[in-house]
Order: structure tokens, then sequence, then C-alpha cells
């Protein structure tokens, strides 16, 4: 069940060979929409010319459906915005799983793919996913010519409950979408994701088809003292 849980963009407290430089540095809100904020850094230059986005947002439902959401491969490609292929190539631990993303780009544009090694921890006691992104080369690289490699730079993803029938999800990341995308539209699509992500995560929640992970049920119902309820899942 914990194997799963690490094959997010996502999808996740770290302790990676290469901690995010993205979670030392300061930001500044720049919006605050639905429950998502979305932020800019202070003060950061990267080589690229991009600029890292960071988002928190609050979810109404119990982290328990939203882990088990994020941790569900085989589905992400219902709500993920424009993912349409997504494959693990490696699982070296728990703790280290590389995953190829495939996203669907508008024409005249060609699908742009990603090459992701999650590193993170599942802090089990407190039921706090976190963990640190990067894109690294793969030897079983299933790119075949069609797409557009892109670049995650750096990035992390931290959830973690707010008591029950609450999640908070931060995340931040700086990526480049490689080709001849100019610059301000990469910005510009940055700061767009974190409300189209957290929208359709919104919306896959409401689904009442979604598979409760028994892991992740019990870890909630050790931490919260009490057995988990219909009412806080809303399943």
């Amino acid at each position: 069940m914990k194997n799963c849980l690490f094959t997010l963009i996502l999808l996740a407290v770290s302790f990676s060979v290469y901690p995010s430089q993205l979670r030392s540095i300061k930001w500044k809100e720049i919006s605050n929409k639905d429950g998502i904020i979305v932020f800019n850094p202070v003060e950061y230059k990267h080589d690229s010319g991009l600029v890292p986005i960071k988002f928190r947002a609050v979810i109404n439902h119990d982290i328990v459906k939203v882990l088990s959401v994020l941790a569900d491969e085989n589905r992400k490609t219902e709500w993920m915005p424009n993912l349409n292929g997504i494959k693990v190539l490696d699982k070296k631990s728990v703790e280290d799983i590389t995953v190829y993303y495939r996203y669907h780009a508008p024409w005249p544009f060609k699908d742009r793919d990603f090459i992701i090694n999650n590193l993170g921890t599942f802090d089990s006691k407190a039921l706090i996913v976190s963990v640190d992104i990067k894109s690294i080369k793969h030897k079983t690289d299933p790119a075949n010519g069609s797409t557009v490699r892109g670049t995650t730079y750096d990035g992390y993803s931290i959830i973690r409950p707010e008591g029950r029938g609450k999640t908070i999800v931060e995340m931040a990341f700086l990526n480049d979408f490689g080709g001849y995308i100019p610059k301000f539209i990469v910005n510009f699509i940055q700061k767009r994701w974190p409300y189209d992500f957290m929208l359709q995560l919104r919306e896959q929640l409401e689904k009442t088809d979604i598979t409760l992970f028994p892991e992740f049920q019990r870890r909630a119902e050790e931490v919260f003292g009490e057995k988990s309820k219909a009412e806080d899942l809303k399943v």
C-alpha cells in the first residue's frame, strides 16, 4: 500500500539526497481564490529565466480519501490537468521512485513529457506525506520522438491533515516545457496550473467510486483516536 503513495506528481517532511531549494526561499502571496493561495518568490533567479511557483490549498475532504486519490496511479489520467500517459519506470525503494508523465499540448505544439524522480517520506504518525521532485535521465525512457522533453528543475509537495474532514496540499515547482515556447507563456501557464490542478482534484474527490486505501484508514484511526466516519470521508 505504501509503495503506491510515492508514485504521486506528485505527487508529495523529506530527507532526500537533493532537498528542494524551493523549501527554503522566501515567498510572497500573489493571489487567493477559492481556497487556493498562489505565491511567487521574493527573490530567486534561475539560469532558465523561468520563475518557480508555489501554492497552498485547503480541501474539504479527509486525508484518507485525498491520499487514496493521489496514490491511485491507474486513475490519474481522469483528473490531472492534460495528463494523457503515466508509467512507473523504477522503484528503488518506497522513498525513491521514478515516473514517466506525458501531457497533451494543443496544436501546433507536440505533447510534453517528463521523467521525474520522487524522493520522499511518509510520516505515518502524523499522516504527512512530503516529496522532493526533480527531472532525471533514465535508461528505459519511453519517449519515441513524438514528444518534446520537459524539465522539472526543482519541486516539492506536502500533504497533511487539518483535523478530520480537511486536508492541506502545498506544492512548489520550477518547470521548463522545452521546445520554443516563450518563457512568458511558460510562466503564465505555471501560474494557472495550481487552480486547474486543485479544481480537478476536488472534482475527483467528489466521485462516489473512490477506493480507500485500508492502510491510510488504519493510520488515520491511530492518529485521530477514532474510526473513520462516512461523513468525514465523504465517500
